[in-house]
């Protein structure tokens, strides 16, 4: 026999006796949330995920194999400069550094990149250290490590953030134990090297915008692997389209019906996901693993007939489990919903099993879990990528900031590209633009002296490469 659960795992980390237990993440690392938002309401963690800065730098740490633990006592450190600098306790030194050194809520100020390692959140959350790591995961590997370590090797000129650097503490190397998320496309992994390829040929650039381009993959990473699961084992055909913070919308325009709530529409089900991953990759008997949906639809193109009877049988093993461990939902009202197909034996087993676990969270108080848990991304994206319009209600949004980061990625290397160019390199990116708010893009581009125009045809309007300093 081919495939087989692997029982005893699948109890010991599922199940409380006889009870099931809905908590992914051992066998497959699908999303770095918990099924608990509680500290989501503490002002701490909400600037973790605007700022994003305590992120790359756990990020950075991980590429670097630097500790995690290890804290930084920002009095000890001011005494130190002091004591480098000849002087000792002097108040005035005290106070340059204080206002040259770190930010209002007390962090170091990105001035190098040797300070990456040293940003930490103002308070541990495993969560903003699993989104780093998740980060770390899916995006980076030996050759994005080394390139991180060359440039950690150049010198300030500025002689009091050489002072600074020099007092830093020694960095704490650790093995790291990498944990191995679902990763993302081949497209979008390529995009993002290209991307910190293009931070790292300008030092500069790097240290202003390296937590912003983390900030911004991570958003596309989780919003395309969500569409992707909702998406089953079709290949995925939802689009996001994004306004600009300064323009006014109307009900009928992309941003609105293909926006935010296209987005929340996706992101309800994604605790549903994992645990449904997580269950399906305790069976044995692929050659690789862990998989998702689609990567599970490649082996089926593969197997004979016996193999999917095989694979079905485990799978209907796996859904009468979950029938006994959870014993507080009448299962005679649940009805699976059908598939419009003819090969939809082993994938109707999976979304059936889908369907079942979503069904139980709306039939007992365990919906409060699956809503902590889709709550992580809900508000790390309208923390970071919205825009409240009114009646309308929120819209996906890039602020100027945003836009200036994501239009010099996209000019890359080259002192200017076509204006249809830019607008096919921002949608590879997963940022689409309706004809209106293109408009808007444009506006903006001239206001900063970024469009050079030969006519008025896309072809012959060019968006230039600019000074890392506007960002």
């Amino acid at each position: 026999m081919r495939f087989k659960i692997d029982t005893e795992g699948f109890k010991k980390n599922l199940f409380l006796k006889d009870t099931f237990r809905h908590k992914p993440g051992k066998v497959i690392k699908v999303f770095p949330f918990i099924a608990n938002a509680t500290s989501l309401r503490e002002e701490e963690v909400k600037l973790a995920l605007i700022d994003f800065k305590g992120v790359a730098g756990a990020c950075f740490r991980e590429a670097m194999g630097l500790s995690q633990n290890a804290d930084f006592d920002k009095d000890k450190f001011i005494a130190v400069v002091c004591e480098k600098a000849g002087a000792p306790g002097d108040p005035n030194l005290k106070n340059i550094l204080e206002s040259v050194a770190f930010d209002e809520h007390g962090q170091l100020v990105l001035f190098d990149v040797l300070v990456y390692p040293h940003i930490r959140h103002s308070k541990f959350n495993p969560t903003l250290t699993n989104i780093a790591k998740c980060l770390y995961s899916v995006f980076f590997d030996l050759n994005e490590q080394q390139n991180l370590k060359s440039l950690a090797n150049k010198d300030p000129d500025n002689l009091l953030y050489k002072l600074i650097l020099l007092c830093l503490p020694a960095d704490e190397k650790e093995e790291n134990v990498h944990e191995r998320y679902v990763m993302a496309s081949e497209k979008t992994k390529a995009l993002f090297k290209k991307d910190l390829q293009t931070l790292l040929s300008q030092p500069d650039l790097f240290v202003n915008s390296f937590h912003q381009l983390l900030k911004f993959y991570f958003f596309r990473y989780i919003t395309d692997l969500t569409i992707e699961l909702n998406s089953f084992f079709d290949q995925p055909t939802d689009k996001l389209f994004f306004s600009v913070q300064w323009e006014k919308l109307q009900d009928y325009r992309l941003p609105i019906t293909n926006g935010w709530k296209m987005f929340e529409n996706h992101v309800e089900k994604i605790f549903s996901h994992a645990v449904n991953l997580e269950m399906i990759n305790y069976i044995e008997g692929f050659q690789d693993g862990p998989l998702t949906y689609q990567q599970i639809s490649v082996h089926l193109a593969s197997m004979d007939k016996d193999e999917k009877d095989e694979l079905k049988e485990a799978l209907n093993e796996l859904k009468e489990m979950y029938k006994e461990g959870i014993k507080d939902v009448n299962w005679g009202n649940f009805s699976p919903s059908q598939v419009d197909t003819d090969e939809a034996t082993v994938q109707r087993a999976i979304i059936e099993l889908f369907e079942m676990i979503e069904f139980q969270f709306g039939q007992s108080n365990r919906e409060r879990a699956k809503e902590a848990y889709q709550q992580w991304m809900i508000d790390f994206t309208n923390f970071n990528f919205s825009r409240k319009r009114g009646k309308l209600g929120l819209s996906l949004a890039l602020n100027q900031e945003q836009l200036l980061l994501l239009t010099r990625l996209c000019v890359g290397n080259h002192d200017r590209i076509r204006l249809n160019q830019l607008w096919d390199e921002l949608e590879q990116r997963g940022v689409r633009f309706d004809n209106v708010s293109r408009d808007h893009v444009l506006s903006y581009y001239e206001k900063i002296n970024l469009l050079e125009k030969k006519s008025d045809s896309g072809d012959a309007q060019y968006i230039s490469k600019f000074n890392p300093t506007m960002l």
